[in-house]
């Protein structure tokens, strides 16, 4: 097989590779064709279905809203079945706002394949704006999934179309228009290769393979181009050497001048044809420079390839001249020369000598100034006497030390980068000032200037540096003052405001700032009067800038009472302030100083106290009375529920029962005046603060048109609170927010743990949080800070008792209650109420007995004695106690009981019962007299009496020695209960004796 068919048989092998590779090619793309296709077809048909379920779902949450709130079920069947029958859905399902599914409607017959994928979308339904449920759709992807198939299907199809045209197209056009010139050229190449050049290569003009032809036939026309060109480089290059500054000549082994150029003749001043018979030692060099010593640079040219130095030259007329001479050895032809350039330096010897001069003068100078001045370029190369009297080191020292290390460490890095891209001729930035270390170990600042130099042909720098540690010092001294003041200014209590003789402010701390609602740079040069806005408090009218007063008079002014501050944001704050002064050195007022301190909360803590020593002095008439009051209801009620049992009549049994019910009613007003009483302590028990605020807002607002939304964190904690007082604070204030909205309405009550910190009346703790929240008509601002005084009100009915009752009771419970409104916008309560039981009562309700309340039960006869100071609660119930079976003895006060308790111990008929009022004005009280009592009689069982229903001692009777208690007024049935506990008890624990 020849070459040549050995060369077309691998151009068959190049067009089955190419197209095999094409072929693969094409099959790749139309692969990655069809799956983008189907991915694309299914992702905008997923986006088209998502779109329409989109708007289905809104659509769906808008019709249902009527039936769902109505909850008309055939309704909402019907429009499920027209939602279905739409064809892009196939379920729908709609939940009540209790979560309890009232729709779900799915299609019978799906589509085939209808299970393999879905996506839901889910509407919260809205009636008038209030959530009533939400609609759930679901939506099949089987028609994406078919349409991506046949979109999939269809391009597959296209692809194999394609393929088949390209590769035939592709074989057919390899052959003609690749393959076939391919074969003429190699053909051609050999006979070229055989020396026949008789013709030129021709092919079809319009084959690509035009340009090779030609190159192939511009071959032999460049060969002899690049010969003449070659000639012509030799002349440009004697040219050129001709014209160089330097004189020029090549030497061989021999000491002969072989080629010299036009300006080393003229530097001689010899002929052309002189110079190559003169000698370099003896007629070319100056006296002095001999041969020897040319013959040992020559050698060392020879030796090390090149060499320079200095000499000195001869002309022909016998003047000499300074050159600088560089041999080179060099490889010509196989031969070896050595090549000189011969540089005339009289000018630069001339530049040395008066840069000597001028660093002789430069050393004088720098001996003499105080500054440092060194030259250095990794090390110090030279150093004046400043620079070691800075730096404490000697010149010989420096040389030993890089140059950095003398700065401070914290610098050392910064100098070493900046002070080496310098020596480099980069540009750094400013490092004027930095610090050193001086040898005895001192920090001295040092104010540095440096620019970059040549010296003894090196790249240096030449450093200047000033010891300003004195004004550093200085400086940070006046640095450190200026920083007590800002740090002074920042960290008081008051705000400070400085202006200047014009008004303008000049100075703000903080605290100013914070309070005038201005940024403190944004502050300055403003005029005062737009930073610090002031009116009074009642009259709203505007109030002058304290600067003029101060200014006119000299001296330091105060703003009146009731000031108010403006902030930019518009919040309001009372502040006292004081104005002073600003002089200078001779005395001239140069500005002023405003001083002045937010007094909002400290005027808001004493409304507070205000208020609370109110309610304790109106409290003190308010608990006597209800005690005397108590003290009369319980004769009238106990003689009325006497006469009763005694009555024969029903028409008067009937009255005394009215009457009976008129006096329980003075019975609940004398609670509500003990509420301020310190009789009123509340008796804590552990209490479901949940329970309590859903359980009482429902039943104030039972057959109201005012509706209540809770919005009640799940991890609210028990209280050890009142559970009937509380009540009667959420039924006080919801009762209000229901007749603050007589058309009706919504009440928002929200509840939450917190943490207080620094609240102005509280302890730091725990509390829950508790807001009451009404969109009715609101209060006005100035009646806003009587709330809760008592007898306050402006409704035509009401005593004025009810937020007055709220606001002690919540401060009994030591929590904090206040209140928010806005006329027209609704009112908000917001109070707060400390978490956590305390041993003692989780102690009290586990030990507390289980009383039976029947009064019917019987018990056995006892010895009662009674002790009050009234007689007529005396008469009454020693009446009661003896109409229940039992013995009585009766007295006025506590000393006269422990006289009769002593007489019947010594007499052996002891009494098996006392019964003692709490408070005996004048004389000795029941707390008092069962002391004694327990002396004499142990065993003796005890009931407090009193009209103080919620003292402490009737809060927790069995901690002072009482058996049980009994509440002014009473009735017999709750006297029986009192009796019969205590009966159970000595059942449990009989008289030892």
């Amino acid at each position: 097989m020849t070459r040549l068919e050995r060369l077309r048989l691998s151009f068959d092998t190049v067009l089955g590779t190419f197209t095999f590779y094409q072929t693969l090619a094409i099959l790749l793309i139309g692969a990655f064709a069809v799956m983008t296709g189907y991915i694309l077809t299914y992702r905008s048909t997923v986006s088209r279905l998502h779109a329409i379920g989109e708007s289905s779902v809104e659509t769906a949450a808008r019709i249902l809203s009527q039936p769902l709130w109505n909850y008309d079920q055939s309704t909402l069947d019907q429009y499920g079945d027209v939602f279905l029958k739409s064809g892009t859905i196939c379920r729908i399902q709609v939940t009540g706002e209790d979560g309890r599914i009232v729709l779900d409607l799915t299609q019978h017959q799906e589509p085939e394949g209808a299970s393999a994928d879905h996506f839901s979308l889910t509407q919260s339904i809205y009636y008038q704006n209030m959530k009533i449920g939400s609609v759930s759709l679901m939506i099949p992807l089987i028609n994406a999934q078919i349409r991506a198939r046949h979109t999939a299907t269809t391009m597959a199809l296209m692809t194999f179309i394609l393929l088949m045209v390209i590769l035939m197209t592709s074989i057919v056009q390899v052959r003609r228009f690749v393959l076939n010139p391919l074969a003429r050229l190699v053909e051609r190449v050999r006979e070229i290769s055989a020396g026949d050049y008789s013709e030129k290569l021709e092919l079809l003009p319009k084959q690509e393979y035009r340009s090779i032809v030609d190159e192939f036939n511009a071959m032999g026309d460049r060969i002899q181009t690049r010969e003449q060109e070659i000639r012509t480089a030799s002349h440009r290059y004697q040219t050129l050497m001709n014209t160089v500054p330097d004189g020029f000549f090549l030497m061989d082994r021999n000491g002969t001048l072989v080629q010299i150029n036009d300006t080393f003749v003229q530097m001689y001043g010899y002929t052309e044809d002189e110079l190559p018979n003169l000698n370099l030692a003896d007629h070319l060099s100056a006296d002095g420079f001999t041969e020897p010593m040319a013959r040992e640079k020559v050698f060392e040219a020879w030796k090390r390839n090149h060499c320079s130095f200095r000499w000195e030259g001869k002309r022909k007329d016998g003047t000499t001249f300074p050159a600088e001479i560089k041999l080179q050895r060099v490889d010509l032809e196989g031969q070896r020369y050595l090549m000189a350039l011969v540089r005339d330096i009289s000018a630069r010897v001339k530049a040395e000598r008066a840069l000597m001069e001028s660093e002789e003068r430069f050393r004088a100078m720098a001996d003499k100034t105080t500054a440092a001045i060194f030259i250095y370029e990794r090390f110090v190369l030279f150093a004046n006497p400043a620079t070691e009297a800075i730096t404490g080191y000697t010149l010989e020292e420096l040389r030993d030390i890089p140059f950095w290390e003398l700065a401070h460490p914290e610098d050392q890095e910064v100098v070493r980068e900046r002070g080496q891209a310098q020596l480099r001729g980069e540009e750094t930035g400013k490092l004027n000032e930095f610090r050193i270390i001086h040898k005895s170990g001192e920090t001295r600042w040092v104010n540095f200037h440096s620019q970059r130099i040549e010296y003894e042909g090196i790249n240096c720098a030449l450093g200047t540096a000033v010891d300003i540690t004195d004004r550093v010092e200085a400086q940070r001294a006046l640095q450190d003052e200026k920083e007590r003041l800002r740090v002074t200014l920042q960290s008081i209590g008051d705000a400070v405001i400085a202006t200047d003789r014009n008004g303008k402010v000049v100075l703000m701390n903080r605290i100013a700032a914070n309070l005038c609602g201005w940024d403190e740079k944004e502050a300055l040069d403003k005029p005062l009067t737009d930073v610090f806005k002031i009116v009074h408090e009642q009259t709203r009218e505007r109030i002058s800038s304290p600067v003029d007063r101060v200014i006119d008079t000299g001296k330091i002014v105060s703003l009146a009472n009731h000031t108010v501050l403006i902030s930019k944001a518009g919040v309001e704050h009372v502040i006292e302030d004081s104005g002073a002064p600003i002089r200078n050195r001779a005395g001239e007022i140069v500005g002023v100083v405003l001083v002045f301190r937010d007094e909002t909360e400290k005027k808001r803590v004493e409304e507070e106290l205000f208020r609370s020593r109110k309610l304790e002095s109106i409290g003190l008439l308010a608990g006597g009375i209800a005690h005397d009051f108590n003290n009369l209801l319980t004769a009238i009620i106990g003689n009325l529920e006497m006469a009763q049992l005694k009555s024969e009549s029903p028409r008067l049994t009937s009255n005394l029962a009215e009457a009976e019910t008129a006096a329980m009613r003075a019975k609940d007003l004398a609670g509500q005046l003990l509420t301020f009483s310190r009789g009123g302590a509340p008796i804590k028990r552990r209490t479901d603060i949940t329970s309590l605020l859903r359980d009482t807002t429902n039943f104030v607002l039972a057959g109201s048109n005012v509706d209540a939304r809770f919005f009640l964190s799940e991890d609210l904690p028990e209280l050890e609170a009142d559970a009937g007082q509380i009540s009667q604070v959420i039924q006080n204030i919801v009762l209000n927010a229901d007749q603050a909205m007589p058309e009706g309405g919504l009440i928002d009550i929200a509840a939450e743990v917190t943490i207080l910190t620094e609240h102005p009346t509280l302890p730091d703790g725990e509390y829950v949080r508790v807001f009451f929240r009404d969109y009715g008509i609101g209060i006005s601002k100035k009646f806003l800070p009587k709330v809760f005084d008592p007898y306050f009100t402006t409704k035509q009915k009401g005593n004025g008792l009810g937020l007055s009752t709220a606001y002690s009771i919540v401060k009994r419970h030591e929590g904090h209650i206040e209140v928010s409104s806005e006329p027209g916008m609704g009112t908000t309560f917001t109070m707060l109420l400390p978490t956590g039981i305390s041993p003692e009562t989780l102690a009290a309700e586990d030990s507390e007995p289980a009383v039976s309340r029947n009064i019917s039960v019987t018990v056995r006869p006892m010895s009662v004695l009674i002790m009050d100071d009234e007689d007529s609660i005396l008469e009454i119930l020693g009446e009661m106690l003896a109409f229940l079976g039992h013995r009585v003895t009766e007295s006025l006060d506590g000393a006269e009981a422990i006289r009769l308790v002593k007489e019947h111990v010594e007499s052996d008929a002891p009494f098996d019962l006392v019964i003692l009022d709490l408070t005996v004005p004048g004389g000795l009280g029941g707390r008092e007299a069962l002391l004694e009592i327990r002396k004499i009689d142990p065993d003796v069982r005890a009931i407090v009496s009193s009209g103080y229903a919620n003292d402490p001692v009737m809060a927790d009777y069995s901690a002072h020695g009482f058996d049980y208690y009994v509440s002014k007024p009473f009735k017999m049935n709750e006297l029986s209960i009192a009796i019969r506990a205590v009966a159970e008890q000595m059942e449990k624990q009989p008289r030892k004796g």
